[in-house]
């Protein structure tokens, strides 16, 4: 190729409609950063950034800007004997110099948990990469070396990798937006070095109504029972006389999705259908149900006209995640073959490669035969990850 030519190519300007990627730390220059915890941050000669640590508290340097859907992308340089992480979607601990939230762990110890998922604070670990599936996952990080790490947010997905080798892959709705954080752990000599810090920030997501709150426009009745719009509050009631089930089924339909819905079980047995298609019998719909009940099974998952119960919830979870007689939050998430349900914050059922169908519509039940009263004060779905401007409703 003639030189010019060659040079022409090379001066050519990006596609703008291609990934813009941008640089979170540049060398020398913390602006756009904030200390928490007794750390010390200092740059290097050859341009990394080095936390220490000595104390027994864990420390952080955290953007001062939030962040929703991205790719992360860092080089990690851990020192044998450090533990150190990277705080994604993470916000500062109220009155506090200790970020929470999601965190992909650095860990230089036997155990070789690097690239696995913690929840910084609350919850402890989400995803440990423990067991046979991780064996590759638990070799890919090498001590005192620079290591690779990508993390990606999307939607609810939250995934990581560790000198290009997959390891977190994990469905939480706690936070769609937060803080990046570098984290130094607390003790004596922890050690760690930082650099090439960049993003490609995709923008942010918000969860948008499925149900318009004042009457039941967009939503089909079929069967028994009956649907009312009360003070702003969905009910669904059935009589016991009644043997046919009854279904409001939104419009249109659904592949992959995440829904949240805020419900109050009074009485008798319900559940959120979805991708289900309508039948003509009793049931009225096959496919998925998100179970919701007052006493038992709740957020489980069972297949109607198929299969039946698919993932049965553990009882001594529901014990602590359900709250008999008050309002709850059930969230959905559908990703392929995956299926995912979290109740209250606590992961309930996940069904890693379910075999069954990958479309349908989303509907609401009441049960035929029973006694059945639901209510409903909130059904969204999580919208599309919009520009940061558009968002937040800036000019």
């Amino acid at each position: 190729m003639p030189w010019p030519l060659l040079l022409a190519l090379l001066a050519a300007p990006q596609d703008p409609g291609g990934p813009v990627w941008r640089p979170l730390l540049r060398s020398g220059s913390l602006e756009g950063w904030e200390i928490l915890g007794p750390a010390e941050f200092r740059f290097l000669e050859d341009g990394a950034l080095e936390g220490r640590n000595d104390t027994g508290r864990n420390a952080f340097l955290s953007t001062r800007e939030e962040f929703g859907d991205f790719v992360l992308e860092l080089e990690v340089l851990p020192f044998p004997g450090t533990n150190a992480g990277i705080q994604v979607r993470s916000h500062p601990v109220p009155g506090g110099d200790h970020l929470q939230g999601y965190q992909i762990e650095v860990d230089t110890s036997e155990r070789s948990w690097s690239g696995g998922l913690y929840d910084e604070v609350r919850r402890g670990w989400l995803q440990p990469l423990q067991g046979e599936a991780f064996a590759t996952a638990r070799k890919a990080l090498q001590p005192g070396a620079w290591n690779r790490f990508r993390i990606e947010c999307d939607g609810l997905r939250i995934r990581s990798w560790v000198n290009g080798v997959a390891c977190a892959d994990w469905v939480d709705p706690l936070d769609l937006s937060g803080h990046i954080g570098l984290q130094v752990h607390g003790g004596r000599g922890q050690r760690v070095r930082y650099r090439e810090v960049r993003i490609l920030d995709r923008g942010l997501r918000s969860w948008e109504p499925l149900w318009n709150g004042r009457d039941l426009q967009g939503w089909e009745p079929r069967g028994g029972g009956r649907w009312s719009v009360e003070d702003g509050v969905l009910v669904g009631r059935h009589e016991a006389g009644d043997p046919e089930h009854g279904i409001l089924l939104a419009a249109g339909e659904y592949g992959d999705f995440s829904l949240r819905a805020e419900f109050q079980a009074v009485r008798g047995n319900s559940g959120l259908y979805f991708r289900c298609e309508p039948v003509e019998d009793p049931v009225r719909v096959h496919g998925f149900q998100a179970e919701i009940d007052p006493e038992r099974k709740v957020a489980g998952l069972y297949e109607t006209g198929g299969r039946g119960w698919v993932a049965e919830p553990d009882p001594r979870l529901l014990g602590r995640a359900f709250r008999p007689g008050d309002w709850n939050v059930l969230h959905v998430t559908a990703l392929g073959r995956r299926l995912v349900t979290h109740l209250n914050g606590h992961l309930v059922s996940l069904l890693p490669e379910d075999p069954g169908r990958l479309r349908g519509r989303i509907g609401l039940q009441v049960h035929g035969g029973q006694d059945v009263e639901v209510r409903f004060r909130a059904l969204q779905i999580l919208g599309p990850p919009r520009p940061r401007q558009e968002a937040q409703g800036e000019d």
